[in-house]
């Protein structure tokens, strides 16, 4: 929990009686949960050797025309057919990139597989081939918006719209099912419609394969959890049921705005927790409708629809009006198990009697170094998306990677599992003894900065960031780790710089975009911290932590109105994170909106009952309305939870004076003059307290010391 700060309070008696005008004081207010989105694992950091040639000249059957997306696994072209005149978008994953030669080996197998299936509403895979040892993938260039950015203009489509587009979508999985390929990562960005309504659906089977390489090696958006099935969560078998279960997901975000799980430990909530009732956030919704989308996320296969053959007849039935062919067995009949495409059956998963549970619990805290402890919001990260505004710099003058010999992969890849298991003194000796048989391994340098960095060595971090930038000057991720060692050393304008370095090589991450907003923050420059923040909000409007943070370093800017319409979306998108309702609760109260304002702080410390400075706020409302006893129960309470608050003892004393217990007024006052020796108004107060006693010799010093101490009563 934050430290609650202490109060100028201005407290006035009026004729003789202890007068408590106390307001919370806008430093009060939590820091904002600045979750750095530091790198914790190679993962994150970016385990990358960046191939330098020179890009090919074409594949076999396309032309390469323009570069939209380089990462240090794969570089992406816009292509266009040699023969046919077609347009597509070409992958090609480099040889000499972090990904293991068997993870290239699995993309290549599944890419060969998808490259034979034909259906009008999948994006075909037209070319897969090897070539030294890079896999070139090339698909058809998708037609039509995809149904990510639609949404995001629209936020929610009509049940019937939404059926229609699920019922296509339907089509096109029970094809694919048919010939035994799993799409594995349906969602949003995946579904393009164009102004025919035809629904077209992306990277069958190829999409998983990228996610699962970038959760390994590159900065990996949880945005991509939000669309898992809980098989994928768990490691077990998949087959239909479990693109359906994505479908299922799918429905429910186009009819509500938001996936059931979109901040905490969405992995846990897959397995654990159910959607909420869609029947309860969506009006005028058909019950069979809800009842399809929640069958569709039944934690449990063999509760799920099997087959998408199985869902087709129900939604056909209720987009046309007819009674559901299917209508009596809506109650979740047993059925026959559900089976992977690999034969096994797949195991059962168990839910909890958390059922009305969809989003993680209470934030956590987290270690930052920039000042204090800060509170963030736990598993929420910024997701990918911001738009695109990258110039790619001239490679002339970058030393050329050397090839990469095989012990010093071998070392490489055993550092990398001991930095993942957070073995970090024994990583940093393996990717040193990668270091000893390929100096240029810029990669090496990185990680073993970054273990540095994990291990709170931040000068030798620096150091090792350094060196890989002199191999690679467009290193983006060892740009963005500097700035986080320097961050941590509290150099934030070096910080910043080498975070606005990361954003000119990679605009499309905004995680270089958080934390410069952060270390903006940290050298008061709100409006700079604001600017960033809201484009980590506009990449992805789902990110809870990033509307906060606004929300902060607006109220920081004294701009209300603004701060209050982020708290309102961050409880939109999580009704349980307590510091939103406690600083909305705050702003209400200044504004004199006090029935609002209790409610909102009320809600605060139901979601997190050692929240002190709720309770404190709560009082001096409770106190300015005249319920002292209210007050006096609060104010113990944020006692009790930070005993070394002055203000609190002073604010219990002035609700106190106000009951006629004077006395007990008296020994709040002494404590607080106790904890804060000069607190002016706090020798004012006890001098009338001391008055109503009886006890005027008492009284004259008590009034000498605050007028000494330049407290003027109003």
């Amino acid at each position: 929990m934050p430290d609650i700060e202490e109060l100028d309070s201005d407290i006035a008696p009026s004729s003789g009686m202890i007068q408590d005008n106390i307001e919370s004081d806008p430093d009060l207010l939590d820091e904002p949960e600045s979750e750095t989105a530091l790198p914790k694992s190679p993962s994150a950091s970016s385990a990358a050797i960046i191939a330098r040639s020179e890009p090919p000249d074409g594949t076999d059957d396309f032309e390469l025309d323009k570069l939209i997306q380089h990462t240090p696994a794969w570089k992406v072209y816009t292509s266009q057919g040699k023969e046919l005149g077609s347009e597509g978008i070409t992958v090609i994953v480099t040889a000499g990139g972090p990904l293991h030669a068997f993870e290239r080996a699995e993309l290549l197998k599944t890419a060969k597989e998808v490259v034979e299936f034909r259906h009008p509403g999948a994006v075909p895979t037209m070319e897969v081939f090897e070539r030294g040892g890079a896999v070139y993938i090339t698909t058809a260039k998708p037609r039509g918006e995809s149904l990510a950015r639609i949404l995001k203009q629209k936020n929610t489509l009509p049940w019937k719209e939404a059926v229609g587009i699920a019922l296509k979508v339907l089509d096109v999985l029970r094809a694919a099912h048919s010939r035994r390929i799993l799409h594995e990562d349906l969602r949003p960005e995946n579904v393009c419609i164009d102004a025919q309504g035809n629904v077209t659906l992306n990277l069958f089977g190829l999409s998983a394969r990228y996610r699962d390489f970038q959760a390994r090696h590159l900065n990996f958006n949880l945005r991509y959890f939000t669309y898992l099935s809980p098989e994928q969560v768990s490691g077990k078998p998949l087959g239909p049921h479990s693109d359906l279960y994505a479908l299922g997901i799918l429905i429910y975000e186009m009819l509500t705005g938001r996936p059931p799980f979109i901040s905490g430990d969405i992995a846990h909530q897959h397995l654990e927790m159910a959607a909420s009732d869609i029947n309860q956030l969506v009006e005028g919704l058909p019950k069979e409708l809800a009842d399809i989308v929640m069958r569709l996320l039944m934690k449990v296969p063999e509760l799920r629809y099997a087959r998408a053959d199985e869902v087709i007849p129900e939604m056909q039935a209720l987009l046309e009006g007819v009674p559901s062919p299917k209508a009596e067995g809506r109650e979740l009949p047993p059925r026959t198990p559900v089976q992977g495409f690999d034969g096994a059956e797949a195991p059962s998963l168990f839910m909890t009697e958390e059922d009305e549970q969809t989003i993680a619990p209470a934030p956590s805290a987290a270690k930052t170094e920039s000042a204090e402890e800060v509170e963030w919001d736990s598993g929420i990260q910024p997701a990918a998306g911001a738009e695109r505004k990258m110039e790619l710099e001239s490679d002339e003058d970058v030393p050329a990677q050397e090839d990469i010999p095989p012990e010093a992969d071998a070392a490489f890849e055993k550092a990398l599992e001991l930095h993942q298991a957070g073995q970090l003194n024994e990583a940093v000796s393996c990717y040193t003894e990668a270091l000893a048989k390929a100096p240029r391994f810029s990669a090496a340098y990185n990680n073993r900065g970054m273990a540095h960095y994990d291990s709170e060595r931040y000068d030798e971090a620096i150091a090792d960031f350094n060196a890989a930038l002199e191999i690679d000057k467009d290193y983006s991720e060892a740009f963005l780790g500097r700035g986080l060692a320097q961050f941590k050393k509290n150099k934030y304008d070096q910080a910043i710089k080498d975070y606005t370095k990361s954003i000119s090589l990679n605009p499309d991450d905004p995680t270089a975009y958080y934390n410069r907003g952060i270390a903006y923050y940290e050298l008061k420059d709100f409006r700079k911290a604001y600017e960033d923040y809201s484009k980590v909000v506009d990449a992805d409007p789902t990110s809870g932590t990033a509307y906060y943070n606004r929300g902060i370093a607006a109220y920081k800017m004294r701009d209300w109105d603004q701060a209050l319409r982020d708290f309102d979306k961050v409880i939109e998108l999580n009704p349980k994170q307590a510091n939103a309702f406690f600083n909305r609760g705050n702003i209400l109260g200044k504004r004199g909106q006090v029935k609002r304002a209790l409610e909102d702080l009320t809600q605060a410390v139901k979601l997190k009952g050692d929240y002190a400075i709720a309770y404190f706020t709560r009082g001096t409302i409770f106190n300015k309305i005249g319920e002292h006893d209210k007050a006096i129960a609060d104010f113990t309470e944020s006692i009790r939870l930070s005993p070394d608050h002055a203000a609190s003892y002073y604010s219990r004393g002035c609700a106190y004076g106000n009951l006629d217990k004077f006395m007990d007024a008296a020994r709040d006052f002494d404590e607080a003059i106790r904890l804060e020796p000069n607190y002016g108004a706090a020798y004012y107060n006890r001098a009338i307290a001391y008055e109503m006693l009886g006890y005027k010799r008492k009284a004259t010093p008590d009034f000498a010391m605050a007028e000494k101490l330049g407290y003027k009563p109003k």
